[in-house]
Parts: C-alpha cells; sequence; structure tokens
C-alpha cells in the first residue's frame, strides 16, 4: 500500500516495522486501554504480530490501519483507519470494516 494522507499538522501512512518501539510503547500504557479490552500488549512482539497483520490487510483487502505521524516533529501519535473484521465476532458481527483510531496518551 502506497497511499499517504496529508493534513496541515499530520500524515497518515502505512505502518511499518519500524513503528513497532513508538506503538508498543503507547498500547503497553493501562491508561491507553481503560476504554477499549484493558488489556495492554505485554511485549513488543505482540506489536510486530499487529503491524504485519495490517500489513497483510492493506494486500487482501485494500485498506487497514494507518501511522499517524506529527509532521512538526516526524513522531508515531497514534494510528488511525478501516479494517475489515473477519476473523473473530464482535458484537454478533464479523465480515464488516471497523473504523477505529488510538493516540499516545500525551498526545
Amino acid at each position: 500500500m502506497n497511499l499517504i494522507l496529508e493534513t496541515n499538522r499530520l500524515l497518515l501512512r502505512p505502518l511499518e516495522l519500524s513503528d513497532a518501539e513508538a506503538m508498543f510503547e503507547m498500547d503497553n500504557n493501562p491508561n491507553v486501554h481503560r476504554y477499549l479490552w484493558q488489556s495492554p500488549t505485554q511485549e513488543i512482539s505482540e506489536t510486530l504480530k499487529i503491524i504485519e497483520m495490517v500489513q497483510k490487510q492493506y494486500v487482501d483487502n485494500k485498506i487497514g490501519r494507518f501511522a499517524t505521524i506529527l509532521k512538526e516533529t516526524g513522531e508515531f501519535i497514534g494510528w488511525t483507519g478501516i479494517k475489515f473484521v473477519n476473523d473473530h465476532v464482535e458484537n454478533g458481527n464479523t465480515n464488516f470494516y471497523d473504523y477505529g483510531y488510538r493516540l499516545n496518551e500525551k498526545f
């Protein structure tokens, strides 16, 4: 996937394995998971698997989550985008598109 979206302040680009450390920092924070599943990521290997799954969705579904980068500093501040949910049942549904986002607490 080579789609890059840009606003005045942000770059939205495909997730890369090089985002793993910053993404792990965000997903390891219990405060970030407060309104989610209350299960922060414990190992960076989990983050790497998530990024690989998202990259597979780029190929399979032509869509996926995008890294959200603060243009001023180049910092990874979170992710946003659409994913196709077909590997589990969520709220009684499967095979649906989900829009989501997650931000590092400091942003």
